[in-house]
């Protein structure tokens, strides 16, 4: 895990909840940037700005909107309004853009990855990828238990698979289908709970029928998703005209 960096004397400390970038600081303890997660990951950022003197002069609030991989593909202002946007290349190079000193989250940024301007890589939790050779810099360090070949990434399948820890790679529609399932079966387990114990025999038998009607449609809604999920990977990001510059 990476905790700090310094540049020309300039240090940038990171702080995580849990798995995920929670904040930024400097050198001297002042916040730079503050991130909002909804538990699954990072949906929005707080950035502190300072004047010359070193002296807080205000904030800004910017909101991410995602393609379906996890990446970056607007950050929005708090009037809703987009303020930055970004096209990538199957591996995760912004086609767009080659330096953004406000908004490092780019690349499956939801979930982690952190573009740093400095060395041109893409920081996944325990290694560094380098989205221009479409390559890890360094082994995975499990061993052949992430990929037979220790450096590619994702076994060449950037536009469905997604590797957050630099360990594993991960079907990012699978994952949606998965958390969906886990939401259709608690619902059900809550309605056959709340229903088995009926003294009255052709209710209680109604009432779980319900439950399983419910429950099935659910199911096949879950199947959807993974579905829509599947058939966005590989689309052209919709391309739109901003003005660039964060104030």
């Amino acid at each position: 895990m990476r905790i700090e960096k310094e540049v020309d004397g300039n240090k940038v400390r990171y702080y995580y909840d849990g798995s995920l970038l929670l904040a930024e600081k400097d050198g001297n303890g002042n916040i730079l940037k503050i991130y909002i997660n909804d538990g699954e990951g990072i949906v929005g950022m707080v950035r502190y700005i300072y004047k010359n003197t070193g002296e807080f002069s205000h904030y800004q609030r910017l909101y991410y909107l995602y393609d379906s991989l996890g990446s970056v593909s607007v950050v929005a202002g708090e009037n809703g309004l987009p303020l930055q946007n970004y096209t990538y290349s199957p591996y995760g190079s912004t086609m767009n853009v080659e330096y953004d000193p406000v908004n490092n989250l780019r690349f499956v940024g939801r979930y982690g990855g952190y573009k740093d301007d400095d060395t041109g890589q893409t920081y996944f939790w325990h290694r560094w990828y380098d989205e221009k050779d479409g390559r890890w810099v360094s082994r995975d360090m499990i061993g052949v238990l992430g990929d037979i070949n220790l450096f590619r990434y994702v076994k060449n399948s950037p536009l469905l698979l997604i590797d957050v820890t630099g360990y594993l790679y991960e079907d990012i529609c699978d994952e949606l289908q998965g958390n969906c399932m886990d939401k259709c079966h608690k619902e059900f387990n809550e309605c056959y709970k709340e229903n088995k114990c009926l003294k009255n025999l052709p209710i209680k038998e109604k009432k779980l029928k319900e439950c399983f009607v419910v429950y099935y449609k659910k199911r096949d809604k879950c199947i959807e998703v993974r579905d829509k999920c599947k058939d966005s990977i590989g689309k052209p990001h919709q391309k739109i005209m901003v003005n660039p510059i964060y104030d």
